[in-house]
């Protein structure tokens, strides 16, 4: 009987400790699932942080003051755009002149190319004043060649010089706001014998150093053509 006894507390303290035990795991368990509310230093550090990034991306993306173009930058580009034009146009005809004499030099064409480019001669003759639409009255000037003379020395001079040619030794370079020159050669035929002659604008054995000076005036045609020494 005593046996029986002792054998029912056993099975009664074992039930007992593994309702415990359930019911503790249980609680734990829903401990675990329900949510706990965010603590204020957690929020206080989300906070800071997300603030302090978006000042990194705002400073990174936003653009610099100095990159930023200004009406003094622009207004100085446009002008250096224009110089630079201006500078091209005035090399171009260099170019022009020089292939105009060329042409006429081989006998393919006349002089007239030439005489295009010209400003009017201080003259009485109005109907190439009008055609030019020269409006500066600056006497030509073309090798020394002036008024009426300019025409009739330079048809003498081709023709004195036959197959008359030039060749850039550099090219042109502009010394002023409508003045371009360069050096060269130039060849042509001797009249008497048909030999070949050359004469060089830069000559270190005879001490020269010339070049081709043009000047143009407002309306970009030729005032002035001549020869000279690189210092003047």
């Amino acid at each position: 009987m005593q046996r029986t006894t002792n054998l029912l507390r056993v099975t009664t303290i074992s039930w007992v400790c593994a309702i415990r035990s359930t019911a503790a795991f249980h609680s734990t368990l829903h401990s675990s699932l329900i949510p706990r509310p965010f603590s204020s230093s957690a929020i206080i550090a989300t906070t800071t942080t997300t603030t302090h990034t978006t000042q990194f991306v705002h400073s990174a993306t936003s653009p610099n003051k100095d990159d930023i173009p200004t009406s003094t930058s622009t207004a100085s580009l446009m002008a250096d755009t224009t110089y630079q034009s201006q500078q091209l146009i005035l090399i171009n005809k260099a170019k022009t002149f020089l292939q105009h004499k060329n042409a006429a030099g081989r006998g393919e064409t006349t002089l007239d190319p030439i005489f295009s480019m010209l400003c009017s001669p201080s003259s009485n003759n109005s109907s190439k004043n009008n055609n030019n639409n020269n409006n500066n009255n600056t006497e030509l000037d073309l090798y020394g060649l002036r008024g009426d003379d300019v025409r009739p020395g330079l048809t003498s001079f081709f023709q004195n010089y036959p197959e008359l040619h030039h060749e850039l030794i550099a090219e042109p370079t502009v010394i002023g706001p409508m003045t371009v020159q360069y050096p060269f050669v130039k060849s042509w035929r001797r009249a008497e014998d048909g030999e070949v002659e050359r004469w060089s604008s830069i000559d270190g054995e005879k001490g020269r150093n010339k070049v081709e000076r043009l000047e143009f005036d407002s309306d970009g045609f030729l005032v002035k053509v001549s020869v000279v020494a690189v210092t003047d």
